[in-house]
């Protein structure tokens, strides 16, 4: 599954676009500068780590319960790292929640895109 060039493009542009779709939300919802999320190399560097267990999420089970697990991982993964880790503390979990919930959709719907037109 991971030897696949094909999965590894989709893994980055699912990863990449979703921190895009993540800035646009933040700055539309809240003001924040676009730049300050998606444009941040760590920022895409960690969005694209955080969609590599993508294929794997996507086959488990039947497709909704792949499009649940996978949703609800990239949604929490990037939520608790960025509340205990990487990001602003001070911003409500449930803020930070909404915004990774762009990330896992845009991300699971450009990976499943990206790998059915390649």
């Amino acid at each position: 599954m991971y030897l696949d060039v094909s999965v590894w493009v989709a893994i980055v542009l699912a990863g990449v676009l979703g921190c895009v779709a993540t800035g646009v939300a933040a700055q539309m919802a809240a003001g924040i500068p676009m730049k300050a999320v998606a444009g941040d190399p760590g920022k895409q560097l960690w969005s694209v780590i955080f969609a590599v267990p993508l294929p794997f999420l996507l086959s488990i089970g039947s497709v909704t319960v792949g499009a649940i697990v996978s949703y609800l991982v990239l949604m929490l993964a990037p939520t608790l790292a960025s509340k205990f880790y990487f990001g602003p503390k001070q911003v409500p979990f449930q803020r930070l929640a909404v915004f990774n919930s762009v990330y896992a959709v845009v991300a699971i719907v450009v990976f499943i895109v990206v790998r059915h037109l390649v």
